[in-house]
């Protein structure tokens, strides 16, 4: 693709007004128009299927579309991930070993129930974001789970590590919240079914969420079967992943939304309330990834939001402070 191509295909939805060779490519600036957003997601995929990675940002004589050669993507490896995974479902195996001993019979079939409930919240985690990705065409890598510790949280969740740039901040929002989504809805259905179908009654030393008081439950020292137990975990974990720092779900919807200093605001609060919470841990984590991995701008840096999304995000805000209130207090409590 010449550059008398590239130019045509900018003229399909754009006025050019001017047009500059840079090092590895071409600037052009054009005419401002209000579906600049549609007219870029077009534009995009276009370059992008002959090698190119346009980016749109606001210029003094309208906007300004940059194009460059694409750079090979980075392969990642699997060694990493899978080590992870694995990691990640031996902490869960360890912790349903410690937690449930001594409480309920037979040990070995309540912990590996366990342990598949907190295992199916991941995976519905994980394919929110496969869908999501299908529907942006971005490339699919293994999960970076995040192992936890034994008696304490299981698992931490996952961070996200990922090769180029988002198109805009509308696809930057849907990876953040895709998965989030994906894994509340598991997190309550298996909330709902240890509910319902009830596999043994497991005693340990936990306050009982408000919701089972608010549904009749007493006995401080009862949940109704590790199916509920995985799930309160679930939770908590969504509810910490919606947390408005960069590698985390929360991130990549709040910078969606937030200018970037506004975003370093959210990164600290975040490190804080984690660490007033008490998990320490994941504190620290997120401090260590701060350090070499920055946020990532979209391409087109001008278009924002959509309005919808920023509704769903509202909406989330106030789901996840409910499900804190009702579910997470005694869990949160007891560290």
């Amino acid at each position: 693709m010449d550059e008398g191509e590239i130019k045509a295909a900018i003229s399909q939805d754009f006025s050019i007004t001017n047009t500059y060779a840079i090092e590895n490519g071409y600037e052009y600036y054009v005419e401002s128009k209000d579906d600049a957003k549609a007219c870029f997601i077009k534009l995009y995929w276009k370059l992008y299927n002959e090698g190119y990675i346009p980016s749109l940002t606001a210029s003094g004589r309208g906007m300004l579309i940059s194009v460059v050669k694409a750079h090979e993507e980075k392969h990642r490896g699997r060694i990493l991930p899978l080590a992870l995974i694995l990691a990640s479902a031996l902490t869960i195996l360890l912790d349903g070993y410690f937690r449930l001993r001594g409480s309920v019979e037979p040990l070995l079939l309540n912990i590996s129930i366990y342990a598949a409930s907190l295992l199916a919240f991941i995976a519905a985690h994980e394919l929110g974001l496969l869908l999501i990705r299908r529907k942006w065409r971005t490339k699919n890598d293994l999960p970076y789970l995040i192992p936890g510790i034994p008696t304490s949280i299981p698992i931490m969740g996952n961070v996200s590590l990922t090769n180029g740039y988002p198109i805009n901040r509308d696809q930057q929002f849907d990876m953040g919240y895709a998965g989030l989504i994906s894994g509340l809805f598991m997190a309550i259905a298996l909330f709902v079914l240890g509910m319902r179908f009830p596999v043994s009654i497991i005693k340990i030393n936990l306050q009982l969420p408000i919701i089972l008081k608010l549904l009749g439950y007493s006995n401080v020292s009862s949940i109704s079967s590790p199916i509920v137990l995985a799930s309160l975990f679930g939770l908590l974990i969504t509810f910490l992943n919606f947390m408005p720092i960069w590698q985390l779900d929360g991130g990549h919807m709040i910078s969606s939304i937030l200018s970037r200093r506004l975003r370093i605001i959210t990164d600290f609060a975040s490190i804080i309330v984690m660490s007033l919470l008490g998990f320490f841990y994941l504190a620290f984590l997120m401090i260590i990834l701060s350090s070499w991995s920055r946020v990532e701008d979209p391409l087109d840096n001008i278009s924002q939001v959509s309005l919808s999304r920023k509704a769903v995000y509202a909406g989330l805000l106030a789901i996840m402070v409910a499900i804190f209130i009702l579910f997470l207090t005694p869990l949160v409590l007891a560290f």
